[in-house]
């Protein structure tokens, strides 16, 4: 269930549930069940997901701008495919709940993608 938060002002801002990012994340995990993720709510506006291990040769941390990421994986297809099914399980229920004049549109929630993290580096693994 996607609430909405309404400012003193009647605006409406981002907001997702703790009980909508735990069907997300058990989504996610199905879809990749070999796979280590991070996935947790921040500040109740924002669904982050770190991918701490899979099949893909990624070192370090990389942020994913998930509006571009075909553009920039456009040369490994894999990784592409796995972001879009990632992303498309993320952004099923998004839509835009208003408009800004500085920031464009204001989305129900945000969404925040990543090949590890600061603290723990994205690894391989090999998957039969």
């Amino acid at each position: 269930m996607l609430l909405l938060t309404k400012t003193k002002n009647l605006k409406i801002m981002p907001y997702i549930s703790t009980e909508n990012v735990k069907v997300k994340r058990k989504a996610i995990k199905k879809a990749f069940p070999n796979w280590e993720f991070s996935i947790r709510c921040e500040n109740h506006t924002t669904i982050n997901v770190s991918i701490l291990q899979s099949p893909h040769n990624v070192k370090g941390h990389k942020t994913i701008n998930h509006f571009y990421y075909k553009d920039h994986y456009k040369d490994n297809l894999n990784i592409m495919k796995d972001l879009e099914k990632i992303i498309s399980i993320l952004d099923g229920d998004n839509y835009t709940v208003s408009y800004d004049g500085d920031y464009a549109s204001i989305p129900s929630f945000y969404i925040r993608v990543e090949f590890g993290t600061w603290e723990k580096p994205h690894t391989q693994i090999k998957i039969n």
